[in-house]
């Protein structure tokens, strides 16, 4: 999907200054039992400037949700819960923070949207209140709430608005659901929108909708958005800067062409390659090799290629950026 077009015609946001979010040296450690922990997130830095989209990747438990929440401020209440390093939102300094910082934030600046919408929407709300929430968050005097709600419904892909909004979460489809948190999260008129792997549970057709959708509403309020996925065609076609993520770390970053054209990591040459068409008939399904993963695991390949290092490669990498061999 091409979103270029969309890109360019994209309102300027409202300007304290060009980055909105820094983080730096991210780490967060969760508790696995009585007495143990793991290293969810270890050393991950990012930025996204204001009308950005940026994609964060990677298999399935390598961090990258859970990097999501830590900046959004949506990990466990827990004493066992730790995050260090740096989250500045437009100058503010967010690690360590208190709960009410945290909720000004959420309420008005910054929008989630999650995967699985049954588990997020009030089942026992009609939708147009769940909206409506959002909308009364942004305390803006002289707003009709009513006709912003059908907006918003309207402007997350969203059909027969009027109807819809008087119905329960259940009545509606996946794929509708979906479109709803798309709606609640852009009603508070948000500067970043963080999307958690938002159309895993959809079918390939429903899915398309609901990324256009996403892809129209970012493009016409100008909002940063952070794509977090497993789904490597999905980051291509909607983001602009890409994160490569494995074992809590970041592996590679750059613009999303210059990593999806010319991968330098080996873990991101063997997620590509592990994806399929389905034109690939009699392909074989490629699988990581056991050796890189247990290079990975090991920490051998612990080396951030950053591709906005045009002709300075990292120490540990050879001159064409591959990995040394220790």
């Amino acid at each position: 999907m091409s979103t270029s077009t969309a890109r360019n015609a994209s309102p300027a946001a409202p300007a304290r200054g060009t980055t909105l979010l820094t983080v730096r040296d991210l780490a967060v450690r969760l508790p696995t039992g009585t007495k143990n922990e793991v290293r969810a997130v270890n050393s991950v830095s990012l930025t996204v400037g204001r009308g950005d989209r940026v994609g964060i990747v990677g298999e399935s438990g390598s961090g990258k949700s859970v990097t999501g929440r830590a900046i959004a401020g949506l990990l466990p209440g827990s004493p066992r819960v730790r995050v260090s390093g740096s989250i500045v939102f437009d100058g503010d300094e967010m690690v360590g923070a208190p709960p009410k910082a945290w909720q000004a934030i959420r309420s008005r600046r910054v929008g989630m949207i999650f995967q699985d919408p049954l588990t997020f929407l009030n089942p026992t709300m009609k939708i147009g209140k769940q909206v409506q929430e959002s909308i009364v968050a942004r305390r803006q005097p002289g707003v009709n709430v009513r006709e912003e709600v059908l907006r918003f419904l309207s402007l997350a892909g969203l059909q027969d608005v009027a109807v819809l909004a008087s119905r329960f979460p259940h009545e509606l489809s996946g794929g509708m659901r979906q479109r709803v948190l798309i709606a609640i999260a852009i009603a508070k008129l948000p500067e970043l929108i963080i999307a958690d792997e938002p159309t895993t549970a959809l079918d390939a057709t429903v899915q398309q909708h609901v990324l256009r959708s996403l892809d129209e509403t970012v493009s016409t309020l100008g909002t940063s958005l952070i794509l977090i996925s497993h789904d490597l065609a999905v980051v291509a076609g909607m983001t602009d800067r890409i994160y490569v993520m494995y074992g809590g770390r970041v592996v590679e970053t750059g613009t999303t062409a210059s990593v999806m054209g010319s991968p330098r990591h080996p873990y991101t040459r063997a997620l590509l390659r592990s994806v399929t068409s389905l034109t690939d008939e009699g392909v074989d399904l490629y699988s990581i090799p056991p050796a890189l993963r247990a290079q990975l695991d090991a920490g051998a390949l612990d080396v951030v290629i950053d591709h906005d290092r045009d002709g300075d490669p990292d120490p540990a990498l050879g001159a064409e950026g591959e990995v040394r061999a220790s």
